[in-house]
């Protein structure tokens, strides 16, 4: 992600003002958000940060729904990742950060899809493509024991996945020779304003209904738009302003901060941006206004006390917002559960650490010393070490069964602890069928090595019902027998006690009969 202002690179997330350097955050203390005249509309920025911070910024880390948005400005980008190493020149990403990065761009596909397909107006800054290989999840493993070499397959992902207009043939090239197409419509405005201000790094092409911009010398398009409706897609060179027109520093040069010249930049730009919304959304193709009809004298009372109005129901939009996102938050955490059901790694982790906190046990991840747990947990029945695998399509095979019996070794010699742990080996196979479509959770080798080692064996689903039924009941003797059920078993399934049938009344019984 490249700030237009002074070319760094960013750690998404980190609004431009905030950005010391790359990589690295400024208290968030210092950046507050100027909204706009409330009598415009909603504007979010995804990735882009509109001077003197007059929208609301987006991080392309954010699941945020642009449903919110009447207007959305857009800088294709894959926000923050960690790279395992380098593959023709390029960044490839780590298994964990490859899924997570395809999922952030899937996201903002649909999103934006979502958006142009409502109507609404869109501005896509198309700033220098970033290109990564992302692993597939698809590997090859060669030879055996020590010997053994695994082969990732990975794929090209860029930031432009994220859009789905269709553009073609996006080339990087810069350059600030620019020239306007044809007859430029609802941006004539913007052009007029702000046209010394842009500058191209990408040309492209594809199914545009008008053509905006061009270079000057070779005629490669570098503007234009796709119009579906009221609503438009407008692809847009960057606009780039000199530093220290925007930020000013105290005498350390620390504590970065929007200058005035900066604010009335981004107002500006709004105020051209949202002209450009209301005539496209018109059937007529009216002319934007210029931005000085914005001055005192233009307006009318009747205006003014309207946009009190607007003004007033904006705010208490606002509070229904954060308050619908605090409850989409809760919403999640109490969903967690049924991550039981489809979740692999991390994810999976933390959910049978939930389950194991409602059966009574004290469970907690173990690290330390270079020796990582997925789970160790106590209670008065006895202590136990857990580990576990989620399978796409696959049974849990011996490979992980080896390596809970590897951890309980490394946790036995630790010297404050004088027992073995009892091992438990938790397994979420074909984690993407229903459960009872499902083959067995474990293969036939991995059954005998754990009768072998006296492990129990869990299928996560089967924990869910449990912990489903204790998250919504206090029961203490219900979960003491789900934990001797744990304990009792050695080398097979674990078979959890049935949870209590809630007593309902007869349908239709009259009240007091």
């Amino acid at each position: 992600m490249t700030d237009w202002k002074t070319g760094w690179r960013r750690k998404a997330g980190a609004p431009p003002a905030l950005a010391k350097n790359a990589g690295r955050r400024e208290a968030a203390s210092e950046y507050k958000v100027r909204r706009t005249n409330p009598m415009t509309k909603s504007i979010l920025t995804v990735g882009h940060e509109l001077p003197g911070g007059v929208a609301e910024y987006v991080a392309h880390d954010s699941e945020r729904s642009l449903s919110d948005a009447d207007i959305i400005v857009f800088e294709p980008g894959l926000g923050d990742y960690s790279a395992e190493s380098n593959y023709q020149g390029k960044a490839s990403l780590y298994e964990s950060d490859s899924f997570t990065t395809k999922e952030r761009v899937q996201h903002w596909r649909r999103e934006l899809a979502t958006a142009f397909n409502s109507g609404k107006l869109i501005i896509v800054f198309m700033v220098k493509p970033e290109d990564v290989f992302v692993k597939t999840g698809r590997r090859d493993v060669s030879g055996t024991g020590r010997n053994a070499q695994v082969t990732n397959y990975v794929e090209p992902l860029s930031s432009y996945a994220t859009l789905p207009f269709g553009l073609t043939n996006i080339t990087a090239a810069a350059g600030s020779k620019i020239t306007p197409a044809a007859d430029l419509k609802y941006m004539a405005v913007l052009w007029k304003e702000f046209a010394a201000n842009f500058r191209y790094q990408t040309y492209f092409s594809g199914p545009l209904t008008d053509v905006f911009f061009k270079t000057r010398t070779d005629d490669r398009t570098v503007g234009g738009a796709l119009r579906k409706g009221k609503g438009a897609a407008l692809f847009l060179p960057p606009l780039e302003f000199p530093d220290g027109k925007l930020i000013e520093r105290d005498a350390n040069g620390n504590n970065p901060r929007w200058t005035k010249k900066a604010q009335e930049i981004g107002r500006r730009l709004v105020q051209c941006i949202v002209e450009i919304a209301k005539a496209v959304a018109s059937e007529s193709q009216l002319t934007p206004p210029p931005s000085w009809l914005a001055e005192r004298r233009y307006r009318l009372k009747l205006e003014e006390a309207i946009e009190k109005d607007i003004a007033k129901k904006s705010a208490e939009i606002e509070a229904l917002h954060a308050e619908r996102e605090i409850l989409r938050g809760n919403l999640r955490d109490a969903g967690s559960l049924r991550r039981l059901l489809f979740e692999k790694g991390h994810q999976l982790e933390e959910a049978i650490l939930e389950a194991l906190r409602l059966l009574g046990f004290k469970a907690e991840p173990y690290k330390d010393n270079g020796s990582e747990f997925d789970a160790v947990f106590v209670s008065e029945e006895g202590r136990f070490l857990g580990e576990a695998e989620g399978k796409d399509s696959h049974a849990i095979n011996i490979d992980k069964l080896s390596q809970l019996e590897r951890n309980i070794q490394e946790d036995f010699a630790r010297p404050e602890v004088e027992t073995p742990a009892k091992g438990v080996l938790f397994g979420n196979a074909y984690r993407l069928e229903k459960p009872e479509l499902r083959g067995d959770a474990f293969t036939a080798k991995c059954r005998a090595g754990a009768l072998r080692s006296r492990t129990a064996l869990v299928s996560t689903p089967t924990v869910f019902a449990v912990a489903q039924y204790l998250k919504e009941h206090s029961d203490p003797a219900f979960a003491a027998e789900c934990r001797k059920a744990l304990l009792a078993t050695e080398g097979k399934d674990v078979e959890f006690p049935q949870p209590p049938v809630e007593e309902k009344e007869p349908a239709g019984q009259p009240i007091g009969v």
